[in-house]
């Protein structure tokens, strides 16, 4: 099976669970059509890979928050989430 790495300043990337995510499922008192869905602006996640050309070194395993609306799920023998370099607010130290 072939492994595929990021390019083009991209970060692959694993999405971590967070509380908010957890209480998604928790029965409400306001009723909501059948297809909202909430939305957040950013999100937590995990570096698995980073392109070579990105100007910032990632540390794989390093925890970075990005711009939800800017995260790709792509799919070849795997499904992958990929994100712009430029898409990262925050990273781990």
């Amino acid at each position: 099976m072939r492994e595929f790495a990021p390019c083009n300043r991209h970060l692959s990337i694993v999405r971590i669970e967070d509380e908010d995510s957890k209480e998604e499922n928790v029965t409400t008192k306001v009723l909501l059509p059948d297809e909202y869905k909430a939305s957040k602006d950013h999100g937590t996640y995990r570096v698995v890979g980073s392109a070579p050309d990105c100007l910032q070194e990632f540390r794989t395993d390093s925890l970075v928050v990005v711009e939800e609306h800017l995260v790709r799920s792509l799919r070849a023998d795997k499904e992958y989430l990929i994100i712009p370099e430029g898409a990262v607010l925050m990273v781990s130290k």
